[in-house]
């Protein structure tokens, strides 16, 4: 018969073993930095994205409101409404809902735009709303001014 003997390993230890301890350490550190820097990465990217969603809007709004001054503005000069026309008209019909389209649209800007910005919306507003007190010009003026501030706010 054969004889089988059982295969036996000796461990022989002698202390701790360091590089071993070392190399699993330094593995987890390298995994916790790895999970580290994917949230951070997915947190940059998530701030760029709510950022340019913000520019975006604002620049959606900004362009509204222009366009409602704009047209406010070019009734008023088309009705010979302000001071120095030179032909005297009378607010027509439909001067009201062009107002209340400004008035709406410098609301919204009241709402996000910073201060420099809703000081010249308000003003833009509050001289398209009285013409008869207003020169042309001034009008257009303080609407330069208003598209100014309102690139400047957003970069451009």
């Amino acid at each position: 018969m054969l004889d089988v003997t059982s295969p036996v390993i000796q461990v022989i230890t002698v202390g701790t073993d360091w590089p071993a301890i070392i190399a699993v350490i330094s593995t987890g550190l390298v995994g916790l930095a790895g999970i580290g820097s994917a949230i951070w990465q997915a947190r940059r990217t998530w701030n760029i994205e709510d950022n340019r969603a913000k520019i975006a809007e604002k620049r959606r709004i900004y362009a509204a409101c222009i366009a409602a001054l704009s047209a406010h503005n070019l009734l008023a000069r088309q009705k010979g409404l302000f001071k120095d026309s030179s032909t005297k008209g009378k607010r027509p019909p439909e001067y009201q809902t062009v107002w209340q389209e400004s008035i709406n649209a410098v609301g919204e800007i009241n709402l996000i735009a910073p201060p420099d910005v809703t000081t010249l919306a308000n003003k833009t507003g509050a001289i398209l709303a009285r013409p008869e007190q207003e020169d042309q010009g001034t009008a257009l003026k303080v609407i330069v001014d208003l598209l100014k501030a309102m690139r400047k706010d957003l970069g451009e």
